[in-house]
């Protein structure tokens, strides 16, 4: 037995004395609890007052039974390297949950909570406020791009895709790496690519640049969710959370105020912007990039999440942190009384011995990856993790594809209300005159134009049928949603204008003269888009996740989970009704109301998926929200992209998604009820 090594038994209020450090000490058994006690001096460990801090494990044992001896620094070790498949594993993580809920209870609440709140909040506002900035420069990136409608939705639905992969592979890899530093890296990765892609030039290369920075950004929410509760004691944690979410609608509420003094106004203004060097719409992806710039530079100087460094053994550094946020809440006139001693020290989780090199580094990142995932899919969680992935892939798609629904329906009232306000011109002949006024909303049936020029005008929303055309000449005229049907042109000229075949249908043109330069894209922006519209149709959704998060806030304080899953089937039928309110008319009040309930059943589902999460180990907290999450992204693509663009007619969308939101709560309801019991 070498100089450094001990080995004894001790029974209940057995004794050994020794020498350390130049002091007499003694080492006793009490309560089972090895305490190294120094005579006539100070104990190594001050005495607190702390009650109900005995870690033991759930079946009653010590965590200094059977195989759970101490180590040379008299830490109590925990578990076992074969407990990452079994239900050991738990009971260890139980036990440092414990201790650290103990530690924050120590720590309090107070100014280093609110800078963590408001960090965390940043990076939330980051992660929508890059989505909204799609949303709203979709419309100038379609026509700089040349693109159509079918193809517009991947200019949003790739950062989805890349959100849906990133949240995955960022969440589990924030169980090993650390919560704090796998934020630092996927906000980086989000953000070179963010700007990356405000310079591509093509369409192509926009949609591969937005997929990467969908990649970065996709891990921001399960991270941060994760990272801030572990500074939040348990007692507060779901109300804490729901708080947290108010954040993710102020990103939103950024882009689309600076949206009012940054993209052009109307769509006239918008063709002329276009041919600008660098469009509004890439400025717009700039200012928009904010958030993740200020969140990265505050994360750097965060500390980790304690009780993540607990679970991989970096027991000194959680103990600073403690010892950190404890100093800045309460300042130094109180001690924290825990010591490293004290902590409860998990075993190794993989036994693996590889070689101390760049190699094995990456051989055991892997295998740690491997086992954060392994942990979601054992016997008795398999069928919880899949049923959470499913319910918010469903609640998802209910909620993209209505709130989608909402907002294109709203456009195509008000197109029908433009177009009924149209004026109507029938069987006149127009005959040796100049025009130079805007024509804008005109119907023309019937007529004759006969020696006439229209020139240095906006022809805008004009249809032509049944009529003809000699000798008329159209010159610097700029068009948008022009129509001939069944006309006949003789002898015209076409100088300075994008008019072009596809505005001609089933026409007769001859002697036909056209001057001017060929334009590479075909589309023209159609001149009654407002950028006001806009803001209304965005901003509409945002309001509602705000007020919807705040009556979630209330229902979370009123409401035991059972009751919130209640209420969330009635928020589903109260948000069904008001949109159905808005089917026939164009109503902002009502729309308002149904985005305000929606949004509220998805803040309240998230505070359920919250508790639900809190079912599992620490260590695989990050990587369940980020499948789960993964989940939201891809059913987000599917119900805004696909699902919500695709079905016609007017009761279809809105049954369809109440649907699928029912389907969604009602399984969210069972599995809690099986959780539980």
């Amino acid at each position: 037995m070498g100089d450094d090594e001990l080995n004894f038994d001790l029974n209940k209020d057995d004794e050994i004395w020794g020498i350390g450090l130049g002091k007499p000490f003694r080492l006793e058994l009490n309560e089972n609890l090895l305490i190294k006690k120094e005579m006539e001096s100070e104990p190594l460990v001050r005495p607190c007052s702390r009650n109900n801090m005995n870690y033991t494990a759930e079946d009653g044992s010590s965590i200094l039974g059977e195989g759970g001896g101490g180590d040379m620094m008299g830490r109590h070790s925990v578990g076992s390297a074969g407990a990452i498949n079994g239900e050991k594993g738990d009971g260890n993580a139980t036990i440092l949950e414990r201790f650290h809920e103990d530690a924050l209870q120590q720590v309090g609440h107070g100014k280093m909570q609110l800078v963590i709140f408001v960090v965390c909040g940043l990076a939330l506002a980051a992660d929508l406020s890059e989505l909204m900035a799609l949303i709203m420069s979709s419309k100038s990136a379609q026509f700089e791009f040349c693109v159509d409608a079918s193809q517009k939705s991947w200019l949003v639905g790739a950062t989805l895709l890349g959100m849906g992969i990133g949240s995955i592979f960022w969440g589990s890899l924030g169980d090993r790496l650390g919560r704090k530093k796998t934020l630092v890296y996927c906000l980086g990765v989000g953000s070179i690519f963010s700007v990356a892609s405000a310079i591509m030039p093509t369409e192509g290369l926009f949609i591969t640049a937005r997929i990467f920075s969908g990649f970065g950004l996709g891990g921001v929410m399960p991270l941060v969710i994760t990272y801030f509760n572990e500074f939040i004691q348990e007692k507060r944690r779901r109300l804490a959370t729901t708080v947290l979410f108010l954040w993710w609608p102020i990103g939103a509420a950024y882009v689309v105020m600076i949206s009012w003094f940054i993209l052009p106004s109307t769509g006239f203004h918008l063709n002329e912007e276009l041919k600008e060097h660098f469009s509004a719409w890439r400025r717009l992806l700039l200012a928009a990039w904010a958030p993740s710039l200020l969140s990265l530079i505050a994360f750097i100087f965060m500390p980790e999440a304690p009780l993540n460094l607990l679970q991989n053994g970096r027991d000194a550094e959680s103990l600073s942190i403690y010892k950190q946020l404890h100093k800045c809440n309460k300042g130094s006139k109180t001690t924290f009384c825990f010591s490293e001693i004290e902590i409860p020290s998990p075993m190794p989780m993989s036994t693996i011995n590889s070689p101390r090199n760049v190699l094995g580094d990456l051989y055991r990142a892997l295998d740690s990856f491997r086992s954060s995932i392994l942990l979601m899919w054992t016997e008795n969680r398999r069928r919880l993790t899949l049923s959470l992935s499913l319910i918010w892939l469903m609640a998802a798609v209910g909620q993209g594809s209505l709130s989608s629904w909402v907002i294109s329906h709203q456009a195509t009232l008000r197109d029908w209300t433009f177009d009924n306000d149209a004026k109507t011109f029938d069987d006149n002949l127009i005959n040796n005159t100049s025009m130079t006024a805007d024509l804008i909303n005109v119907r023309y049936r019937n007529c004759v134009f006969q020696d006439v020029t229209l020139e240095n005008m906006l022809m805008n929303h004009v249809k032509f049928e049944n009529c003809s055309f000699h000798h008329v000449n159209f010159t610097n005229v700029k068009t948008s949603h022009v129509l001939f049907i069944h006309s006949e042109l003789t002898d015209c000229f076409l100088v300075d204008t994008n008019l072009g075949r596809s505005d001609f249908k089933d026409c007769v043109l001859e002697d036909i003269t056209y001057q001017g330069l060929d334009p590479e894209c075909h589309l023209i922006p159609d001149f009654n888009m407002h950028l006001s519209n806009d803001v209304i149709d965005s901003g509409l959704p945002v309001a509602g996740i705000f007020i919807g998060s705040l009556f979630t806030i209330v229902l979370v304080i009123l409401c035991s989970p059972p009751r919130l899953i209640v209420v969330s089937i009635l928020l589903i039928l109260s948000a069904s009704i008001s949109v159905g309110l808005t089917i026939w008319k164009y109503d902002p009040i009502w729309a308002l109301v149904g985005h305000t309930f929606l949004n509220g059943f998805v803040a309240a589902s998230w505070s359920l998926m919250m508790t639900m999460a809190d079912k599992y180990p620490t260590r695989t907290r990050s990587s369940v929200l980020g499948l789960c999450l993964a989940g939201g992204r891809v059913g987000s693509f599917l119900g805004v992209g696909l699902f919500g663009t695709t079905i016609k007619g007017n009761a279809a969308p809105v049954f369809s998604s109440v649907f699928l939101l029912l389907s969604s709560c009602l399984a969210l309801r069972g599995e809690s009820r099986s959780s539980t019991t």
